[in-house]
């Protein structure tokens, strides 16, 4: 059993390109911004911004934010990466009208992907983001879990 286990991690490490142990020996990466966000050249107050670093297969969350009544927001996370390397994305649902009106109990979900010069350096501005300026990464999000949860 332990040699079977053994071969597998062997042949996971000959596909991947690097030994299997050396996913445990990579250090953290941090993220710092702060950012403002707007509907259309109006502050989204009360808004959650997440920030994730996107992965082939499952995102890892790193922080969540709220905006302030000025659209203005801080977010501050860390995430380890395989290759060493992070794709530091952030996230936010909304209700601002871009070019779909959301249906009942549905937002729309913008993402937004950051350079990689935000990547362990001091607290970087990502300036003003206008969600109407990323029409092509907003998509309608819905669920059924919004009859039961608070706005």
């Amino acid at each position: 059993m332990i040699l079977r286990l053994l071969t597998v991690l062997l042949i996971y490490g000959f596909v991947r390109g690097k030994p299997f142990l050396d996913d445990f020996k990579t250090k953290s990466l941090t993220v710092d911004i702060r950012g403002r966000l707007l509907c259309n050249g109006e502050a989204m107050a009360s808004t959650r911004v997440f920030l994730y670093d996107e992965d082939r297969f499952v995102d890892e969350f790193m922080s969540v934010a709220t905006t302030n009544n000025n659209g203005y927001f801080k977010a501050k996370g860390k995430a380890k990466d395989s290759d060493g390397k992070i794709e530091p994305v952030i996230m936010f649902y909304h209700k601002c009208s871009v070019y779909i009106k959301p249906k009942f109990l549905c937002d729309l979900r913008t993402r937004v992907f950051l350079d990689q010069d935000v990547v362990n350096n001091p607290m970087m501005d990502v300036g003003t983001i206008d969600v109407a300026d990323w029409k092509s990464t907003t998509k309608e999000h819905c669920s059924w879990l919004r009859w039961f949860l608070p706005a």
